[in-house]
């Protein structure tokens, strides 16, 4: 009948749309070809004569069998023994960061303040009295001589005119163990010694001074020269003896170290912060100090122009290769590379092989493919946004260790004192800060999976930042409520969605509502607006 509905479903398979059309078998090997190519991005819309002629000069891997057949796209070991080699900075993944050169400049990666304030906390007055006393140990050295002058009246009497100590023969060890300043006896007068008793002031602290001398009429026998006793020795007659006082010590030190850290639950908490501070200041200065080593090793002598500086000279070989997989001339880069290549290596094949892929990258760019072999070398938005805000993140070579497997980048001190928000991993978004509260590094320490070491960041929870209120029967949600009313957010028909979690145009690193821990305030926080506009009314209302 005419005006019956008359059609067929189309069979599945790759040959589906080309049924009836050509035969069966090449209509599979067209359809299962057609999905293939769809793989390829863009490929719909480039011109096929074009794509042929591209495809036909695409370089493969052929006679550098080191180079392929794996399932991953690195050799392994390789990668292992590189990385050992180069990833020596402090930042996530051992990039290096600014610190790494420019620390004791800035003193970032330094935690001073919090050292110093943790060992007050923690010091106790026998502590403090082992360390002065281990000090004073430590500096053991004789004084003297003690120089005197005399005036002479021609007849062999002779009259005190001086006394005096040179800097140098100060010594050093004096008054330990609360020992009185040594006596000495002059001819023709008295003098009285004194030790240095600050120990805020290493220049001076346990060395011997002249208090005062006078002047007993006349001698007819001088002392030019008065022999000054030793410091306290124990008996052990100076070094080395003295090194069994020093060892005493510090087995007294370490003796009541262990009594104050397990004195109370709390002390054994800051004394883990404490040493894990003291160790961030060691990790960071050995890399600042390898860092520079690196970027300016020191001068060969005598002088060679022809030594490479390594590692940087690698690292400038290998950026280079794209450029050089271009110069294709007789002669030039490419061929070159190619001849000087140990192609019985890894190393020498995959140059060879990065060289060729290079080119057939710049190929297939001609017509329009993009591929995805470029390796981002930034972390993700969700990352970037965690490190900025809470100071630390999860991967560094070497760094801060922390009980859920992590090995944590060292945080910058000091950070910005005023900040208004820390990042919240659950949630993936910032969250507002109400209190101020020291946080120090104590969520490294107990293996925070998002930790916030910003000196005044709190660790208990806050709102969220910026929430927005919406209803959720409606085809076009619309803003009702910003103000965060309980009433509002129980409300089982509205939904609570906080502004960060749609797209932003504004990248974290240009974010403020993340660069607020790490840049100085640029904008008044929320109580320092009110004060601003009270101030501004209070003026206006008196004017």
């Amino acid at each position: 009948m005419a005006d019956e509905l008359n059609f067929q479903i189309p069979q599945q398979g790759f040959d589906s749309y080309l049924y009836g059309i050509i035969p069966d078998d090449q209509a599979v090997l067209a359809g299962a070809f057609s999905i293939s190519m769809q793989q390829i991005r863009n490929i719909e819309k480039v011109n096929v004569e074009d794509f042929a002629k591209v495809a036909f000069n695409i370089e493969s891997t052929t006679d550098l069998p080191l180079t392929g057949g794996t399932d991953i796209p690195t050799d392994t070991p390789l990668s292992t023994a590189a990385k050992i080699k180069t990833a020596l900075g402090s930042g996530v993944y051992g990039t290096f960061t600014m610190s790494n050169f420019f620390g004791a400049m800035s003193g970032l990666p330094y935690p001073w303040q919090n050292i110093y304030e943790n060992i007050v906390q923690l010091e106790t007055a026998t502590l403090r009295t082992i360390y002065q006393n281990l000090y004073l140990a430590v500096k053991w050295e004789q004084a003297g001589p003690l120089s005197c002058s005399y005036s002479d009246d021609g007849f062999g009497n002779y009259t005190l005119t001086g006394v005096s100590l040179s800097d140098s023969a100060r010594g050093g060890g004096y008054g330990r163990e609360n020992a009185l300043a040594p006596t000495v006896s002059v001819s023709g007068g008295s003098v009285t010694l004194s030790i240095g008793q600050d120990p805020n002031d290493l220049s001076t602290y346990g060395k011997v001074y002249v208090q005062s001398w006078s002047s007993a009429g006349t001698t007819g026998s001088p002392t030019y020269s008065v022999t000054i006793p030793i410091p306290p020795d124990n008996g052990t007659s100076g070094w080395p003896g003295m090194n069994t006082v020093v060892q005493q010590y510090i087995d007294d030190a370490n003796d009541e170290i262990q009594a104050i850290t397990t004195s109370s639950a709390e002390n054994f908490q800051k004394s883990k912060i404490l040493n894990t501070l003291w160790n961030i200041s060691g990790i960071a200065l050995k890399h600042e100090q390898r860092a520079r080593y690196i970027a300016a090793a020191p001068v060969p002598v005598p002088y060679d122009n022809r030594v490479a500086n390594y590692p940087t000279s690698m690292y400038a070989f290998v950026d280079s290769i794209p450029d050089y997989a271009k110069e294709t001339l007789p002669h030039m880069a490419a061929q070159t590379l190619e001849h000087i290549s140990d192609l019985m290596t890894t190393g020498g094949q995959s140059i060879v092989a990065m060289m060729r892929q290079e080119r057939n990258q710049d190929r297939l760019g001609l017509i329009g493919i993009e591929l995805d072999n470029n390796l981002n070398n930034s972390l993700d938005t969700e990352l970037q946004k965690q490190l900025t805000t809470n100071g630390t993140l999860c991967g560094a070579v070497e760094g801060i260790e922390s009980p859920n497997g992590c090995v944590y980048t060292l945080p910058a001190w000091p950070n910005n004192t005023d900040p208004y928000t820390y990042y919240d991993c659950d949630i993936n978004a910032s969250r507002i800060i109400e209190d101020t509260i020291a946080g120090s590094i104590a969520p490294l320490i107990d293996g925070d999976a998002c930790p916030i070491v910003n000196p005044e960041v709190p660790i208990g929870p806050a709102p969220i930042y910026n929430l927005e209120v919406f209803i959720l029967d409606e085809n076009n949600p619309e803003v009702i409520d910003t103000s965060g009313d309980p009433e509002v957010l129980n409300n089982p028909q509205i939904l609570v969605i906080p502004n960060f979690s749609r797209p932003s145009p504004i990248p974290p690193n240009l974010d403020t509502a993340f660069t607020g821990t790490t840049l100085s305030p640029s904008t008044y926080s929320v109580p320092d607006a009110i004060d601003k506009v009270v101030e501004c009314n209070c003026d206006c209302w008196i004017n």
